[in-house]
């Protein structure tokens, strides 16, 4: 096995460095690290309730969910910034 040292930031300082106000659509492919790099959340992981709550937030926070296999996908809604207020 081989190591390597990269450098890292968060995403809200990714953000931040680069000015981004508005993120409409994001798709991370990290070989099935996504829970890690995002948000620790992998939805067949999680029972029926809270998998309800998890998509009630994205819900409450302007995101329509669209789930398939072990997959989610959150899509800002037209109109809507990110927390759900209108933009």
């Amino acid at each position: 096995m081989r190591s390597t040292v990269a450098d890292a930031m968060t995403f809200s300082d990714l953000l931040d460095r680069y000015d981004v106000q508005r993120v409409d659509l994001l798709q991370i492919d990290v070989e099935g690290f996504d829970v890690e790099i995002l948000m620790k959340y992998e939805h067949h992981l999680l029972d029926a309730l809270q998998q309800a709550d998890a998509v009630g937030l994205l819900h409450g926070h302007g995101y329509a969910t669209l789930v398939e296999g072990k997959d989610t996908v959150a899509i800002l809604r037209s109109g809507t910034t990110a927390g759900g207020g209108a933009s």
